[in-house]
């Protein structure tokens, strides 16, 4: 898969077939990653927010204010628990984040319950230029 965002759209595609996945309403998006496991969409924002969407939804699923410039950067870190963000406010930010199975009661659910990942990103640590 991958991932393209821009100005008000952001898109998952197929590489193989060159087709869009799907596509979803977001903020002004200038970075974008996947989170391990490919359910959870990271976006940074012109307006420095970390916005997290459910691939299959299409719903967000938080909103963080990272950063007070136009967040340029995002990488999830190689063992996949961390993410690192990077701002024109000229900082680096180091995220924790960890991926949280929420089962949803089956009298709030169509008869096969779904089991939403909701990701909690927690501000480790930081570095300013």
């Amino acid at each position: 898969m991958l991932l393209s965002a821009g100005p008000g759209t952001a898109k998952a595609w197929n590489v193989r077939t060159r087709n869009v996945i799907r596509s979803w309403d977001c903020g002004f998006a200038l970075c974008s990653a996947f989170l391990p496991g490919d359910k959870i969409v990271v976006l940074g924002t012109k307006e420095g927010t970390l916005e997290m969407f459910d691939l299959p939804s299409s719903t967000i699923v938080d909103n963080v204010k990272a950063h007070e410039g136009h967040l340029w950067s995002c990488q999830v870190s190689p063992d996949g628990k961390g993410l690192v963000t990077g701002s024109a406010d000229k900082t680096v930010k180091f995220w924790s984040i960890d991926v949280v199975s929420e089962n949803v009661p089956d009298s709030e659910v169509p008869p096969s319950p779904p089991v939403a990942d909701t990701p909690t990103p927690t501000f480790l640590n930081s570095y300013k230029r």
